[in-house]
This record gives C-alpha cells, sequence and structure tokens, in this order.
C-alpha cells in the first residue's frame, strides 16, 4: 500500500479518535409545563362533577384525589415565558382551600355543597386564568358541563 494511503488511513484514525463529539450540556430537570398540569386538573374537576351529577360520589372522590396529587407538581413546572405573574402562590392557594370543601361535600353526599363549591372553585380558576392572560379558558360554573368551555359564546354589547 503506498505511503500516502497509510496516512491518510491513520490520519483519519487520529483524527476519529481525537475528536470527540462535544457532550451535550447538562440540563436541570424540569417538571411538567403548566398547561398540561392545568389541562389534567381541567379534567380531574369536569369528571368530578359529572360524577356528582350521576351520584358517583366514589368516582368525583378518586378524581378529587388525584387533582391533589396534580397540584403536587406545580412547584417544579415549567412556567408559560409569557405569564408575567407567579402562578405558583396561587395555585397552592387553590389546592388548600378548594379540593377540601369539594371533598367534604362528596363526604356527606351533599349535591348541594358540592354545586356551590365547585362553582366558587371555577370562578377562582377563571380569575387565574384573567389574571395570566388566558381568560379564554373558562371553567364553568355548573357542574356537568365540559371543561374549559367550548360552546359559541354569544357576543357581548
Amino acid at each position: 500500500m503506498p505511503m500516502w494511503i497509510r496516512l491518510v488511513m491513520f490520519g483519519c484514525v487520529v483524527c476519529a479518535s481525537c475528536t470527540r463529539p462535544a457532550e451535550p450540556a447538562k440540563v436541570a430537570p424540569q417538571g411538567k409545563h403548566f398547561g398540561d398540569i392545568m389541562f389534567e386538573v381541567g379534567r380531574r374537576f369536569e369528571r368530578a362533577g359529572r360524577a356528582v351529577a350521576a351520584g358517583r360520589w366514589e368516582l368525583a372522590q378518586y378524581d378529587l384525589g388525584e387533582i391533589d396529587e396534580v397540584f403536587a407538581e406545580i412547584p417544579t413546572a415549567t412556567m408559560p415565558e409569557d405569564v408575567t405573574i407567579d402562578l405558583k402562590p396561587i395555585a397552592k392557594a387553590f389546592a388548600d382551600t378548594h379540593p377540601p370543601e369539594l371533598k367534604r361535600a362528596i363526604a356527606a353526599k351533599d349535591r348541594a355543597a358540592f354545586e356551590a363549591a365547585f362553582t366558587r372553585a371555577a370562578g377562582t380558576c377563571n380569575g387565574c386564568h384573567q389574571a395570566a392572560r388566558r381568560q379564554f379558558i373558562e371553567v364553568p360554573t355548573k357542574i356537568g358541563v365540559a371543561v374549559p368551555v367550548v360552546e359559541t359564546v354569544a357576543e357581548v354589547r
């Protein structure tokens, strides 16, 4: 084999062994995206309301327990870049207030108390959505309605 071929081959072997690709930068682990967490909360909130409307108290209780678990993920959540307020303390206050009230109504199998607590919780959700400039994500104040509200909204004068 001619010497120049051996040098080229040797050079390529040397180059290949000396020039390793750079290791990817280490990125701090991030939690779920805040929007994904809120989507899960909305789904569970809707289903708890539908379960109460159907007299399925155990299912409602289960979904409220799941909401607690979902809210536990918020401290590590990745927040939306365009939201200018800190949503984490608002979410914590919500979690400390509304799910316990809803659970008490479920434990008592008191539909009227659940509906009242549901309405208050939905109002708090909607207030937070407005503060975060996400007012288009409207949580219904009545049980059994899809979360978020997707029906046509009448024109406002």
